[in-house]
């Protein structure tokens, strides 16, 4: 079975567990788990209840991105006693998160993301394409959010991200036009002062 291939196949429990047991084991600083993986964590629960990463089902695409973010976060954790250069770049850069110095968890864990990220939409490019066109293009959306967001070094270890997730990201698989029209506007309009490039929460 291919790396790609693998990532695809994870069942959802697989996926949690990666996710739980690597910020269980470093949670960042003295912070108590998940610590800094609590956006990652809660981004992964919109994938899953919006359809996106389900079994039997769903976006093959975002279940390979998605996939090799959960591979690396586990061969990370299993590799610990691996010299960084015996392992692929993304496990390192999960690693030297692992191991960073007090002030630094928040910077390496989001270079870790990057790597991970990047790696999966490489290995799935092909598979996008056979998204609907209003999901191509949304998908293309978030990365660019997850882009700022990195940039910016957004906090991670508070429920803020996934609140701004869960409020303004599509609800179903795959997302209508309108339904995307209406997303881009409303970041158009709202940008969240924080950088991520999501909408502020609403009130209601």
């Amino acid at each position: 079975m291919t790396e790609l291939e693998q990532a695809i196949s994870l069942s959802i429990e697989e996926r949690r567990a990666a996710f739980e047991r690597f910020f269980d084991a470093h949670p960042g600083g003295s912070r108590p788990a998940p610590g800094y993986g609590r956006a990652l964590i809660d981004f992964l629960a919109w994938e899953v209840d919006s359809g996106r990463v389900v079994g039997g089902g769903g976006s093959v695409w975002w279940k390979a991105v998605n996939g090799s973010l959960a591979l690396d976060l586990r061969d990370a954790l299993d590799s610990s006693g691996e010299t960084q250069s015996s392992t692929r770049p993304a496990v390192a850069a999960w690693t030297a998160y692992a191991s960073a110095p007090s002030g630094e968890e928040q910077r390496t864990l989001w270079q870790a993301h990057d790597r991970s990220i990047a790696r999966g939409v490489v290995g799935a490019a092909a598979l996008l394409e056979d998204e609907e066109p209003a999901e191509q293009s949304f998908s293309r959306l978030v990365l660019r959010v997850l882009h700022r967001a990195t940039e910016t070094s957004e906090p991670t270890d508070t429920p803020a991200l996934g609140e701004s997730v869960r409020r303004r990201y599509p609800r179903r698989y795959p997302i209508g036009p309108e339904e995307l029209d209406g997303l881009v506007a409303a970041m158009s309009r709202g940008a969240d002062p924080r950088g991520t490039g999501l909408p502020p929460p609403r009130n209601d």
